[in-house]
């Protein structure tokens, strides 16, 4: 129980009586994957409160705070694959879902299926690389409880912007992982 009041400099000036009543369950897990765009990045110093640059400690305290509001999963931006075994360790001890990974910038998936930097057409090595970027990911994060990692296509693209990933997309799922990408409604015909 407990009061909201609403006051000016001069005076309240409203006040309402507020009781919660806090019922004894905890709710079931979602049958869905929840997450959100975490672009914190873990790495020696003392951190920041920018999105970005994260103190090791702090990343864990951001994390452990997603779990303690109900967020069981979230997307990492340009996590180094040399730290990616130390971040699922700590979204392990925070209670944090491994089985499903959404990775933006780890593998680079974009540029190999042309359309950017004047690539014409997807470059054979190129996808060759990629796919073997996929296979070191999903072996090194396997360990870990993940069964499913989704690398990030190139953000918000339309036309042939995003029709020229198409073969870098299908490498990846070649080599065993997925693609999400943000985009708009016309994004679903165009690549579905």
């Amino acid at each position: 129980t407990g009061d909201i009041v609403l006051r000016t400099p001069q005076a309240v000036v409203a006040k309402m009586a507020l009781t919660v009543r806090v019922l004894p369950f905890d709710l079931l897990p979602p049958y869905y994957t929840s997450s959100m765009d975490y672009h914190g990045k873990p790495g020696p110093g003392a951190g920041t409160i920018s999105s970005w640059g994260k103190s090791w400690p702090q990343f864990r305290a951001e994390l452990t705070n997603m779990v303690a509001h109900g967020l069981r999963n979230c997307q990492h931006y340009g996590i180094a694959k040399e730290i990616l075994p130390k971040v699922l360790r700590i979204r392990q001890k925070v209670g944090m879902d491994n089985e499903t990974l959404y990775l933006k910038g780890t593998v680079r998936i974009g540029t190999a299926g042309g359309g950017l930097h004047g690539q014409a057409k997807a470059d054979p090595k190129a996808l060759a690389k990629l796919k073997e970027e996929v296979r070191e990911v999903l072996d090194l994060v396997r360990p870990f409880g993940t069964k499913t990692v989704y690398f990030y296509g190139i953000d918000e693209r339309r036309g042939e912007e995003l029709t020229a990933q198409r073969a870098a997309w299908q490498a990846v799922r070649e080599a065993g992982g997925r693609v999400f990408t943000a985009g708009w409604a016309d994004n679903i015909e165009t690549m579905g």
